[in-house]
């Protein structure tokens, strides 16, 4: 009977041991990517009004880097997973895209396109819903919730769509938790 009980503590604590928590929310040590392992970076946490949880994300990265501009510009599959604390109206979502692709495009990147493909696949996500972006160098896929993934083309894009997270974010903290700092 002692020997089950190690065994089933060992398979439960093992499991535990692979995942990192946030304000509650666990995420993997790694994830799989078109058969490319991708190991968490840092999770973030994104508050707003420095009061009200909003997300805890995650950031996956195949070598683990506390520089922004190298995982920006790395040509390697990265993730970011993004699982809600609370309510946000579609609306909402929309605005913070807006803001943050204004704060992130270069100058030669015409956006506007790309942000309505975006923002036409977000609706209000609930308590523990999730959005997941998957960032290559000539696309993202997105995954809201359990919609199906879509894809949209473009490295300016892709590469936007990140530094909303880890260069020029709309809170620091989370630019800091995901770059494990």
């Amino acid at each position: 009977m002692s020997k089950l009980f190690l065994v089933l503590f060992f398979i439960l604590t093992s499991s535990a041991l692979n995942a990192k928590e946030l304000k509650g929310v666990q995420m993997p040590d790694e994830v799989q990517v078109n058969g490319t392992t991708l190991k968490l970076n840092g999770l973030g946490l994104r508050k707003a009004m420095s009061i009200f949880d909003v997300y805890v994300a995650g950031l996956y990265v195949v070598e683990p880097s506390k520089d922004a501009v190298s995982i920006i510009n790395s040509n390697t599959p990265k993730r970011l997973v993004m699982r809600f604390k609370r309510f946000v109206e579609k609306s909402k979502l929309k605005d913070a895209w807006k803001e943050g692709f204004e704060k992130n495009a270069d100058k030669d990147y015409s956006f506007s396109s790309d942000l309505l493909k975006l923002n036409d696949q977000m609706s209000h996500v609930q308590e523990k819903d999730e959005i997941t972006y998957t960032f290559f160098s000539d696309h993202a896929d997105i995954a809201v919730k359990d919609k199906p993934v879509f894809t949209i083309a473009g490295a300016n894009f892709s590469k936007t769509l990140l530094k909303v997270f880890v260069n020029r974010p709309p809170d620091e903290d989370l630019k800091k938790g995901l770059l494990g700092q």
